[in-house]
C-alpha cells in the first residue's frame, strides 16, 4: 500500500522468476528487477572493431570459452575425462561402409575407402580435424567448421576445425538467422580505439546454394540440448562451481606448505639463562653491556646448535624459542623442550576435495575407470572396465560421432560422392587375454554411431 497526494493505492505483488512486479488498478505500474548473475549467458552487444556491428557475446565478458578452458586446465581430472571421451569417440579412426539387407535384417558391409575420398581426407588432414572437432565438442558442446571451396567453386576443397574461443556469432536478423561469424585470436584485448586488427568475417554456410560453393563459409553445429540460438552449452557446465572448488583446495594446501609454520618443538629458556648474573651484578655500566652482549652471543650460539640438530629440510620442523621469568628463591629451572603435535592432513578439506572430484566425474557422464581416474571404492576388474566401455559406446558415443561427421556428410553431398557410402569410427573393444593376446579387438559400436 502506498500513499501520495492524500491518495491511497493498493498494489498486487506479482513474482515471475527473477522479477518482482507490482501493478495497481489504475495506470501506475512499478517493477523491481533482482540482481542475477548472468556471466555465462549470451547477450548481444556492439563490438568495437572496424566494420562490425553487433555480435553475440559469449558470456557477459565475451570470454566464456576462454574462462572455461582455463578452469579445465587447472583441474586434475576434468581434462583427462574430456580427453578420454574424445579418444573413445574417435576410436581407431574413420572407416567406410554400406548398409545391406540380408535375411530381412540390415547389416554393415565394410568397404575400402574410395580413392577420391581417401585423397580428399588426406589433403584435408581429416585426422587433425576430427581430433580438434571432438575436443571442441566435449569442452564447449560446439563444433565450428570452416569450409574452403576449390578454385572452380563447385566443390569443397578442405575443412578446418575452428576453436570456439576464437569464433563469435553475428546478431541474428529479423528472421532469426545468423548471416556471419567472426574469427579473432584475442577477443578480450580490444580497447575500442582501433588499435586491434578487425576480426575475419566468415559467412554462414548456405546449403541452398546449388551452382556455386562459397569461397569460405562457417558451419556451426553442436549438441542442441542447451542452445540459446547462438551458442551451445555443455551439460557439465552446471557443475562449474565444483570444478572451482576442486581447483582451490590444492592451491590452499600449496600455500599452506609454502607460507605456513610447521612447528615441532617449543623450547623454553629461562629469561637470563645465558647471563653471568654474578659478574653482571658486580660490573659498572660498561661491564653490564659486555655481559649482556656475551649472553646474547651465547644464546644465539645455542639456537644455531639446536636448529642444526632439530631443523629439517628447508626449515621444516624448526623450533620456537621463548623466554620466561622465574622465582630464584623457589626454583632455578633449566631449559624445557615441549613437543608439539602437528596434524597436516586437514581431513575436512581432503574430504571436500574427494566430494568435488566425485561431482566432476558425475558431470562428465563417463566411468572414471575408463580415464584411469582414481575414485573411492574397490579396485575394478577387467570385466568391469570392459562393461563400462561397452555401456559408454552404446549410450554416449553415437550422437557425438554423428555431430563430428556432419560436415563430412555435407562435403559428400556437395562434392558428388557416392551417396550410398556411409562413414563411421572404429571402436576398439577390450577382450579377454585368452581370446586375444593384445586384449583389444576392433569392432563397431551398435547401433551404428556414424549413420548419415
Amino acid at each position: 500500500m502506498a500513499r501520495g497526494n492524500n491518495k491511497t493505492t493498493t498494489y498486487d505483488v506479482i513474482m515471475t522468476g527473477d522479477t518482482i512486479a507490482t501493478s495497481s488498478d489504475g495506470w501506475e505500474n512499478v517493477s523491481f528487477q533482482t540482481h542475477v548473475n548472468r556471466d555465462d549467458y549470451t547477450k548481444v552487444e556492439h563490438i568495437h572493431y572496424a566494420g562490425i556491428g553487433k555480435i553475440a557475446y559469449w558470456g557477459s565478458d565475451n570470454l566464456l570459452p576462454q574462462r572455461r578452458e582455463k578452469l579445465i586446465l587447472d583441474n586434475n581430472i576434468v581434462g583427462e575425462l574430456i580427453r578420454t571421451k574424445r579418444e573413445i569417440t574417435l576410436g581407431d579412426g574413420l572407416y567406410a561402409f554400406r548398409n545391406v539387407f540380408r535375411d530381412g535384417k540390415e547389416h554393415e558391409e565394410i568397404i575400402e575407402m574410395p580413392a577420391e575420398i581417401d585423397e580428399w581426407l588426406e589433403m584435408s588432414e581429416w585426422d587433425d580435424y576430427a581430433e580438434c572437432a571432438a575436443g571442441e565438442l566435449f569442452k564447449h558442446a560446439c563444433i565450428p567448421t570452416e569450409f574452403i571451396a576449390n578454385r572452380g567453386h563447385d566443390k569443397i576443397a578442405r575443412i578446418y576445425s575452428k576453436a570456439c574461443k576464437h569464433i563469435r556469432a553475428e546478431e541474428q536478423n529479423r528472421h532469426g538467422q545468423i548471416r556471419n561469424y567472426y574469427h579473432h585470436g584475442s577477443w578480450g584485448r580490444n580497447k575500442g580505439d582501433g588499435s586491434m586488427r578487425a576480426p575475419m568475417r566468415i559467412p554462414t554456410f548456405n546449403k541452398h546454394l546449388v551452382d556455386r560453393v562459397q569461397t569460405r563459409s562457417m558451419f556451426f553445429t553442436g549438441d542442441k540440448l542447451f542452445f540459446d540460438g547462438y551458442y551451445f552449452q555443455p551439460v557439465y557446465w552446471g557443475g562449474k562451481q565444483w570444478i572451482k572448488t576442486a581447483n582451490n583446495i590444492p592451491i590452499f594446501h600449496q600455500h599452506n606448505l609454502e607460507n605456513g609454520y610447521n612447528i615441532r618443538y617449543h623450547i623454553k629458556v629461562p629469561y637470563d639463562y645465558f647471563l653471568d648474573r654474578e659478574k653482571y651484578g658486580k660490573s659498572d655500566d660498561k661491564g653490564k653491556e659486555e655481559c649482556l652482549s656475551a649472553a646474547a652471543s651465547a644464546e644465539q650460539s645455542f639456537i644455531d646448535t639446536m636448529n642444526g640438530f632439530l631443523a629439517g629440510v628447508k626449515n621444516s620442523g624448526r623450533a620456537v624459542f621463548t623466554k620466561f621469568k622465574y622465582n630464584m628463591e623457589k626454583t632455578y629451572p633449566g631449559i624445557m623442550i615441549d613437543p608439539i603435535q602437528v596434524d597436516l592432513k586437514d581431513d575436512a578439506l581432503l574430504k571436500l576435495y574427494d566430494k568435488s572430484n566425485e561431482a566432476n566425474i558425475s558431470a562428465q557422464g563417463i566411468h572414471p575407470i575408463l580415464a584411469s581416474v582414481q575414485s573411492q571404492g574397490k579396485m575394478s576388474s577387467g570385466s568391469d572396465i570392459r562393461n563400462a566401455l561397452l555401456l559408454y559406446l552404446s549410450t554416449k558415443a553415437a550422437n557425438p560421432r554423428r555431430l563430428i561427421l556432419r560436415p563430412l556428410k555435407i562435403v559428400q553431398k556437395v562434392n558428388g560422392w557416392d551417396p550410398t557410402i556411409k562413414f563411421g569410427f572404429k571402436s576398439n573393444l577390450i577382450t579377454k587375454l585368452d581370446e586375444n593376446p593384445t586384449g583389444v579387438t576392433g569392432a563397431q559400436a551398435s547401433p551404428s554411431p556414424a549413420e548419415n
